[in-house]
């Protein structure tokens, strides 16, 4: 219930929570006991957050974890712990979620979950998922289905980039459209990002799709993106995976390459 909390609360002023308000909610919090705290937050939440037609993101669902990722509309009051929302997928199913499998679609995301479509190809899906530390992770869901048994995926993806990172996988599957090979060793540069192939086996593959929620099937390869540069301790999130400049490539170790990259470029 915490990190549902505390995600809907970071969100609360892109969201019209009033400062007012919100000084009463942890006015309130502060005066309950530790055994009242959850329901406390439960209530706050359904207050003042989780009204009909509020758009959510989906995590944490171990009975139906191929929905985790995917945007819901809430399309009633919530009852006994759980509020009825319609998925936005291709079943369109209707489930009733408990409040702590409930995050925001906040600022950094309205239009990035939500809005992928935008991006999307010939009818796949593409799933955002929030990290809770700033960052997310977003994976492809169909694109085995043109003939490869791959999927593709970036994790640690600053708030910020996210789109770009939306954009730079969905690059890719548009070359796999066109019957390219992705493979080790490419470079791919598309909406100010440059990172780099790494195919991991179906044995790692699994266990990236167990830690992530992925629902990759049995003998499946994930193709993950990589930023080129190491994050630095320096780096702003708006410098997250940025196409290298003279003075990178000057403080930069050299990779030791199994022969020359190829570099794939978004124009």
């Amino acid at each position: 219930m915490q990190a549902c909390f505390d995600a809907f609360a970071d969100e609360r002023e892109f969201l019209g929570v009033k400062d007012a308000a919100w000084d009463r909610c942890t006015e309130a919090l502060a005066a309950c006991g530790e055994r009242e705290r959850d329901a406390c937050m439960s209530s706050i939440l359904c207050e003042h957050f989780l009204d009909i037609g509020t758009e959510i993101i989906i995590t944490g669902l171990q009975a139906r974890p191929e929905l985790n990722g995917f945007v819901g509309t809430l399309i009633g009051a919530p009852q006994d712990g759980r509020v009825p929302t319609q998925v936005r997928n291709t079943a369109q199913d209707l489930v009733r979620l408990r409040l702590p499998n409930l995050r925001p679609i906040g600022q950094w995301s309205s239009g990035v979950a939500g809005g992928l479509a935008d991006h999307a190809l010939r009818g796949d899906t593409m799933r955002t998922v929030d990290q809770h530390d700033g960052r997310c992770y977003l994976h492809t869901v169909g694109a085995c289905a043109r003939g490869a048994a791959r999927e593709l995926f970036v994790r640690d993806v600053p708030h910020c980039k996210a789109r770009s990172a939306a954009r730079l996988l969905n690059f890719l599957v548009s070359r796999m459209d066109d019957s390219h090979t992705v493979s080790e060793p490419q470079y791919c540069q598309c909406s100010g990002l440059q990172m780099e192939v790494a195919i991991h086996p179906p044995e790692h593959a699994r266990e990236l799709s167990a830690a992530y929620g992925l629902g990759l099937s049995s003998g499946m390869e994930l193709i993950e993106m990589i930023p080129l540069l190491p994050v630095r301790a320096a780096d702003t999130p708006e410098m997250w995976s940025r196409v290298p400049t003279l003075a990178d490539q000057a403080h930069s170790a050299p990779k030791q390459q199994r022969g020359m990259p190829q570099v794939l470029i978004d124009r």
